[in-house]
């Protein structure tokens, strides 16, 4: 399926930006605090290959449905005090 290769490519882009991010932050801020960013990056990577593997799953006949995927999905900026519901496709101002 072209949406799995997708995952595949991200992962990819993900690791080439870790090294170029990972080069910088040494140049800027020496070793200190970048475990912090490691988890972050580690985390993300870990969410393509679990998603990469629930749609693989589903296509294989392995589950009737990916469950997470039905209540939508719901973002938080506070940076500028909106909540965006993609669920409602809507923008609330708190």
């Amino acid at each position: 399926s072209e949406l799995l290769g997708l995952y595949d490519e991200n992962i990819i882009r993900l690791q080439e930006f870790y090294d170029a991010f990972e080069k910088r932050w040494m140049w800027e801020n020496k070793p200190h605090g970048f475990d912090v960013m490691d988890i972050r990056f580690g985390g993300l990577r870990q969410r393509f290959i679990h998603a990469k593997q629930r749609i693989e799953k589903y296509l294989n006949g392995e589950i009737e449905k990916i469950e997470e995927s039905e209540k939508g999905f719901r973002a938080w900026c506070d940076r500028f005090d909106y909540i965006i519901c993609m669920e409602e496709s809507n923008i609330i101002n708190i």
